[in-house]
């Protein structure tokens, strides 16, 4: 049982290694959106997309070595939860702690990779309303259908507007 906790803690190592390379790649991309650097912007991500691959699948092998090594043990990918492994996986107190000190450090991480993704996107719709302001500037037509954040233009344009 302590060789599946070992298992199990290598590829939550790797997990906690995916989130911290992920609040990485938002840093870079904090910077790209501060720079307007959209090449810079395709990279982040597609490395973003790559890193959640990455999680998604570290997350299907925890479940597949559970459903071969402890049958008892009910999880699926969308529903997997860490504090639940942690409680239920029968090894010694000290396998169990080391678990518990993942689980902190992961969550942690996720937490920090949360407020990054947000504060990020709301940069880029702060970005977004000026473009969307400078716009109506140049073509004066204050009636102009206006962007609204979620990609909708509500409204009808005037028809002699440039853009």
């Amino acid at each position: 049982m302590e060789e599946t906790a070992y298992k199990i803690e290598e590829l939550l190592q790797e997990k906690l290694s995916c989130y911290r390379q992920l609040g990485s790649v938002l840093d870079t991309e904090k910077d790209a959106i501060a720079s307007i650097d959209l090449d810079s912007l395709w990279q982040t991500a597609r490395y973003k997309k790559e890193l959640a691959v990455r999680i998604e699948g570290l997350r299907a092998k925890i479940i597949s070595i559970i459903e071969e090594k402890l049958s008892g043990m009910e999880m699926d990918v969308r529903t997997f939860s860490l504090a639940y492994l942690v409680s239920t996986l029968p090894i010694s107190k000290q396998a169990k702690s080391g678990l518990r000190r993942l689980k902190v450090e992961i969550n942690t991480a996720k937490d920090r990779v949360v407020q990054q993704a947000k504060f990020n996107q709301t940069q880029v719709h702060k970005y977004l309303m000026v473009v969307d302001d400078i716009m109506s500037v140049i073509g004066d037509n204050s009636s102009q259908a206006q962007y609204t954040g979620s990609g909708m233009m509500p409204g009808q344009k005037k028809q002699n507007c440039i853009f």
